[in-house]
């Protein structure tokens, strides 16, 4: 006897499963500018909520390393500014306490820098090459960035690198005063 098997569970995407996607404009009221129905967008936005609470936490299930370029813009944001990368394109209101601005050394981008390492202070490698290589391309254990995180203009105001706990350095974007979205999260969180 054959028996067909059907998964009727719907894919979780932010338009069909995220409580503050709003249907009748069609967007997310923070982020803009993104497919609504990929599939990683919810993994990778810290502000993603379930409209059923009793739905689990989402998992990554394994390293996306999928390309991400921060090409998304965040509500209310105007970008421009002809200080940048010595200054912030825009004024970030609420930023933490242990947030500060870091030009890279040829002076061709700048991003916040929030490390919430358990060492604290970390050995800054020489290049990209002499690092120890994360889950995904772009995350590797630097107290800062070693590479371009080339986001859109309206988005250099907020791109941050953040380390984690462990010590894992990726480029994040900063909404309101947390990291809002992850480039590449955690496999298995």
């Amino acid at each position: 006897m054959l028996k067909l098997l059907v998964n009727n569970k719907e894919e979780v995407t932010c338009r069909s499963s995220c409580h503050l996607f709003n249907k009748k404009h069609n967007c997310c009221p923070i982020i803009r500018e993104v497919s609504y129905d990929d599939p990683l967008l919810p993994k990778r936005c810290r502000n993603f909520q379930y409209k059923n609470s009793t739905e689990p936490v989402l998992t990554t299930g394994g390293s996306e390393s999928s390309e991400v370029s921060f090409s998304f813009v965040i509500a209310g944001d105007r970008g421009g500014n002809e200080n940048y990368p010595n200054s912030p394109s825009d004024p970030v209101s609420g930023v933490p306490m242990n947030v500060f601005w870091h030009t890279d050394v040829s002076g061709t981008y700048g991003c916040w820098i929030l490390n919430e390492s358990a060492s604290g202070l970390m050995k800054l490698p020489r290049s990209v090459d002499d690092v120890e290589k994360g889950w995904a391309k772009g995350v590797y254990r630097s107290p800062l960035p070693l590479h371009d995180h080339q986001c859109r203009h309206e988005l250099r105001s907020r791109i941050c690198w953040y380390v984690d706990h462990d010590g894992w350095g990726q480029y994040a974007i900063l909404i309101g005063n947390q990291i809002g979205y992850l480039e590449h999260p955690r496999p298995g969180y």
